[in-house]
């Protein structure tokens, strides 16, 4: 399975995994998942939310339609 690689993805995940343990030969890893999903998609809104703080004093300058506006950042509602 380390030989695999997983794409389609564009989230880099640096939180901690709660509860992490393995193995004694290290072939398989544990972790409460759920609180480790939880952590990473509440940081990745966090990042969205500053993000569009920057970028939204430029937005003005780019056409952009709503429907664009929400695919980058969602739960922000664009002007028609």
């Amino acid at each position: 399975m380390l030989g695999v690689r997983l794409g389609g993805a564009n989230i880099i995940n640096n939180t901690p995994l709660p509860g992490l343990t393995w193995n004694e030969d290290g072939s398989r890893v544990y972790f409460r998942w759920k609180e480790a999903m939880t952590a990473l998609l509440q940081e990745e809104m966090y990042m969205r939310k500053v993000t569009y703080k920057i970028v939204s004093p430029t937005i003005d300058n780019f056409t952009i339609s709503s429907w664009e506006l929400t695919q980058f950042f969602p739960g922000v509602r664009g002007e028609s």
